[in-house]
């Protein structure tokens, strides 16, 4: 197939020597000079300034005294806490921040005293999960956790801010996200002459503090809060963009899809629904909905950062906005500063922390570069994005109305195992045969994971294929009750309560706090 677009090869990319150097001066992570805000990490020329505000959105019902109160009827408004990164002028008075103090809510509003320790104890809990990649610490991880709570760090709460008008970014957190899900890339953004303001959007159902998918939720909550922050001075409101890693980047998609929306540049880390070899992924339908109904609102230009094994397909539909594509091979949860700041500080015993924590510092500067480049019309921020980057393994440039055809060769030598969109090609083929051989002599590469998600794009497509992958699932897996838990659901669907009750049973067995599975087994008794 013959590609519409091709890609930059970055590798063999020739700069002119007086860009190639202006490039050298204002780029390199380690000049002695320069003041890092943290390790390799180059800060601005301003102090920065933290402050937390917390409204009540009138418009939404919510119940603040839960847990204490479970009464159903109660109708308190919604409180949506807003925290602010923003460029300030310190002076001696002003005592630098802990980082534990992202996790804590100061506020004297008695109302909120339940809510905002929910709020506290979420955060405290989904951040060491984040920096552990544990459900729960051990004795030692619980000390080096709270060692990291109690660090100094170069931000200032409540400092005057300078008497300018800066840019405006709004971030959103990806699902489980919390408070200080990215605050590394805020205060390096507010060290150069940004304003960041972030949230908790926390669910609409009082019962949950969590950043579930919701996307009503998520567009309501950034109106209530820039229209909260309409009176700060040192905003400039006719520049705002949007950044958004996981589901906060198809959060700030969606809010861009809305006729009202203020936003003129976006910049989304692993939106993770490009993963698909086409534009429909299963499980999206909300998000490509709004995208593909009102296209003409997507009109914004776009970074968009992802895995190798991205397609892009989705970003390739909208067709009235330019795009940048990079790809980068980089975990998930590492675009944020809670994962990468965890592994360099050896929070994880990991050996590449050196390389994780440099491709995060380069996702920054990435950011700040696409920025500048759009903000302020910058020649040598765009140049550094297609500049030679180590780490970036391909840059693809997207004018409006193209896209990138990635080709992807039919898997017919087993010599080699498949590739990841190889594999999901023959998914969408519903290739029993090749599965069965694939399984038979790689394994590894059909994790439970890869084979669960495949699965569930078929229950309401095909049941009987969904059912044979569910299958193929717990025999790779026999231990995993979520794969039990799965094929039990299938079977339901299908009608097959017999097979259903079985395998639901086997999933408690294997994990006796599998509550779904409790309550489908009491439903089928």
């Amino acid at each position: 197939m013959k590609k519409e677009v091709k890609p930059i090869n970055i590798r063999s990319l020739k700069i002119v020597f007086c860009v190639s150097l202006r490039l050298i001066l204002d780029y390199t992570p380690i000049i002695a000079q320069k003041t890092m805000l943290y390790p390799n990490l180059e800060k601005g020329k301003y102090d920065i300034g933290f402050k937390t505000l917390v409204d009540f959105d009138y418009s939404r019902t919510y119940n603040l005294n839960y847990p204490n109160d479970k009464s159903s009827q109660k109708n308190d408004p919604r409180p949506i806490i807003i925290n602010i990164w923003y460029p300030a002028k310190t002076n001696p008075k002003d005592k630098p921040l802990l980082y534990g103090d992202y996790i804590k809510i100061q506020s004297q509003d008695v109302t909120l005293k339940t809510f905002i320790k929910r709020i506290e104890d979420y955060n405290e809990k989904n951040s060491s999960q984040y920096m552990f990649y544990s459900d729960s610490l051990s004795k030692q991880e619980k000390e080096k956790f709270t060692k990291h709570l109690q660090q100094s760090i170069s931000v200032f709460k409540n400092a005057a801010p300078l008497p300018e008008k800066f840019p405006l970014v709004i971030y959103h957190p990806g699902l489980g996200g919390t408070l200080n899900d990215n605050t590394i890339l805020y205060e390096y953004l507010a060290s150069h002459g940004f304003v960041v303001i972030s949230g908790a959007f926390q669910a609409n159902d009082y019962k949950y503090v969590d950043l579930n998918w919701d996307l009503e939720r998520s567009t309501k909550d950034i109106d209530f809060m820039l229209n909260a922050i309409k009176n700060l001075t040192f905003v400039d409101f006719s520049k705002i963009a949007a950044i958004g890693h996981s589901y906060g980047a198809q959060a700030v998609l969606g809010y861009k899809t809305e006729n009202h929306s203020p936003v003129s540049c976006l910049i989304s880390l692993d939106n993770t629904f490009d993963y698909s070899i086409d534009a429909s992924p299963e499980g999206f339908e909300p998000l490509t909905e709004k995208l593909y109904n009102k296209n003409n609102n997507m009109n914004v230009p776009s970074l968009v950062f992802a895995g190798p094994t991205a397609s892009f397909k989705v970003m390739d539909s909208l067709k009235y906005s330019a795009r940048v594509y990079a790809t980068i091979k980089l975990a998930h949860n590492e675009y944020t500063s809670l994962s990468s700041f965890a592994i360099l500080k050896g929070l994880q015993n990991r050996t590449d922390k050196d390389t994780v924590w440099s491709k995060y510092i380069l996702i920054n500067n990435y950011c700040l570069n696409y920025l500048k480049w759009n903000f302020n019309n910058d020649e040598y921020a765009k140049n550094f994005i297609f500049s030679k980057q180590p780490h970036v393994l391909d840059i693809y440039e997207i004018p409006k109305g193209k896209a990138v055809s990635i080709e992807i060769p039919e898997y017919i030598d087993y010599s080699n195992p498949p590739t990841f969109l190889q594999l999901q090609k023959i998914f969408k083929d519903r290739s029993k045969e090749k599965i069965d051989k694939i399984i038979q002599k790689y394994p590894e590469q059909l994790d439970e994971d890869a084979i669960n998600n495949a699965a569930y794009s078929f229950l309401k497509k095909d049941i009987d294929f969904a059912i044979y992958l569910f299958q193929k699932n717990v025999e790779l897996s026999p231990t995993s009750w979520n794969a039990f838990d799965s094929l039990g659901k299938a079977y339901m669907i299908k009608g097959e309560k017999d097979l259903a009750f079985k395998s639901y049973k086997k999933s408690i067995e294997l994990n006796p706090k599998n509550d779904n599975g409790l309550r489908m087994i009491e439903k089928l008794k």
